[in-house]
């Protein structure tokens, strides 16, 4: 399942904070609610990370969390169903084009995390939704996430990106 997408702000960083434009929080499951493990997290999420995200509302928040994890999380279930650990998962998620950043310590919890930044939704094209490893449709959004590899991040970023 899905942690979160976190805004390198704060503690986490040096991006400048963007926050949403719309202060809501939605009542009821949707159907990105599927790669959270429970709503609590996933408000949680929201309510630590999401409102420097620069995206529309909570709502648009957790869809393009969930977007962006979809294919990743696919490879991981296909990789916990074939028993490999998650060292072997991450190599196949990098295999598949998706930027592993890191891999928690076998002590820890199983995260892998990915690197991704805020770009303006102007610069995310259709065509880049269709699955994709690093975008989503941009949707009259004002940021779109994307997952950037470091190698590529500064080019796809920029030097002042929500990251």
């Amino acid at each position: 399942r899905v942690h979160g997408l976190w805004p390198a702000v704060g503690m986490y960083g040096e991006s400048r904070c963007a926050e949403p434009d719309a202060d809501d929080w939605p009542g009821v499951p949707t159907a990105w609610e599927w790669c959270y493990e429970d709503w609590h997290l996933a408000a949680h999420e929201f309510a630590k990370h999401g409102v420097c995200s620069g995206v529309a509302s909570a709502e648009d928040y957790l869809a393009q969390t969930c977007a962006l994890a979809r294919g990743p999380l696919r490879i991981a279930q296909a990789g916990q169903m074939e028993a490999k650990s998650r060292e072997q998962i991450a190599l196949a998620m990098q295999a598949a084009g998706y930027p592993v950043h890191s891999v928690d310590l076998p002590s820890a919890p199983a995260n892998i995390a990915l690197t991704a930044c805020a770009v303006p939704a102007a610069r995310v094209r259709e065509a880049d939704s269709g699955g994709g490893p690093n975008s989503i449709p941009s949707g009259g959004r004002r940021y779109a996430w994307v997952l950037a590899h470091p190698d590529d991040f500064f080019e796809l970023c920029g030097p002042v990106a929500t990251s």
